[in-house]
């Protein structure tokens, strides 16, 4: 009866461990597609990043030259001051209307380049984000892993030291002790799987 009681009880651990080296695979299979889709997501990013800056940089070095070889604006070098009567700006007044529309078109230039850092710090941020959740999956799948070992060394250290001449009384004390380590290690087990779904 107590032969039965034992073989039982290592029937239903070695499906416990069964059981939980499938689901350390199958986590270990979705940790691993959602790092691929992360990393994959980070390097699009970054070629997009990249390409606007390149872009941004090629049409600052056009317009630079523009300027360089048509200092004028497209313009009547000469116009009227509005309400003025007909009065005519001039050359150094001209200048300023020039400077100023080149500082707004700068401050243009140096919003959409703040936009875009903005952008690159939000992203970066949300994949930090993800990577510490990653790396919080693989530490409770790394804790999954020292319970199975832990069970199959408790299984192994059951076959080699159960003499068929034990007492009834510490036989049944052997199966309370391993009845007790098989329990608390399923509720550890349940305990991590429910916070991996929460996570």
């Amino acid at each position: 009866m107590n032969g039965q009681l034992l073989l039982n009880e290592l029937q239903k651990r070695d499906d416990e461990i069964d059981r939980l080296h499938k689901a350390k695979i199958e986590e270990s299979q979705r940790r691993q597609m959602e790092l691929y889709r992360l990393e994959k997501e980070l390097y699009m990013m970054q070629s997009l990043v990249e390409g606007y800056r390149k872009a941004m940089k090629e049409t600052q070095k056009a317009f630079a030259e523009y300027r360089a070889r048509c200092p004028q604006a497209d313009e009547p070098l000469y116009k009227d001051v509005p309400g003025s009567g007909g009065l005519v700006l001039s050359v150094t007044e001209l200048e300023k209307e020039r400077l100023k529309k080149e500082e707004e078109e700068r401050a243009k230039m140096r919003e959409v380049e703040r936009k875009f850092g903005d952008v690159e710090l939000t992203y970066m941020g949300e994949l930090e984000s993800h990577m510490i959740v990653i790396e919080s999956f693989n530490d409770r799948l790394m804790a999954m892993e020292n319970q199975v070992k832990h069970l199959k060394e408790v299984k192994a250290k059951s076959k080699v030291s159960d003499p068929p001449e034990c007492a009834p009384t510490s036989e049944a004390q052997t199966a309370e002790a391993q009845t007790a380590e098989t329990q608390t290690a399923e509720a550890q087990t349940a305990e991590t799987h429910a916070e991996t779904q929460t996570a």
